[in-house]
């Protein structure tokens, strides 16, 4: 028998998307951006992958996007311990594929983050135990008929 995903099992494919993506990117620099570069902050549901997608962009204008410019990047702008520090930027560099083409996942992640009904996973580094969190964003009130409830 055939189930459909849940939406936490879809978020979590979401948000390995987005780590591949953006790891390859600093793994890759500047020619991995262009592959991307047409994607924004907001295409992005982990908050951690906005941040550093947000110094990606940022950087592109001037240097290659590697790790190591964003992690100074970061730094300087006093952020970088909001990703998990160093190491939160070294798991994302490992989930890139240096080389592999990923315009068709950027693709995929733009297409998903306009969906209008769409729930965000928010993944979070529990202060505690330094594991992953998984919990779920929900963006407003949809208007539906007469009365407002909420998306999900």
């Amino acid at each position: 028998m055939k189930t459909k995903p849940t939406a936490e099992l879809l978020g979590l494919i979401d948000a390995e998307t987005e780590a591949f993506v953006i790891g390859t990117i600093l793994q890759g620099g500047d020619p991995a951006f262009r592959q991307a570069e047409f994607l924004d902050v907001d295409d992005f549901g982990v908050k951690i992958h906005r941040v550093v997608f947000r110094a990606i962009k940022a950087l592109a204008i001037e240097v290659h996007p590697t790790i190591d410019a964003v992690a100074d990047h970061l730094s300087q702008a006093g952020k970088l311990d909001s990703v998990g520090g160093l190491s939160g930027l070294v798991d994302l560099d490992a989930k890139g594929v240096s080389g592999m083409p990923i315009a068709g996942f950027g693709q995929t992640l733009r297409r998903k983050s306009n969906r209008p009904a769409r729930a965000s996973a928010e993944r979070e580094i529990d202060g505690n135990s330094g594991a992953w969190v998984l919990r779920e964003q929900r963006r407003g009130p949809q208007r539906c008929g007469r009365a407002a409830v909420p998306r999900s």
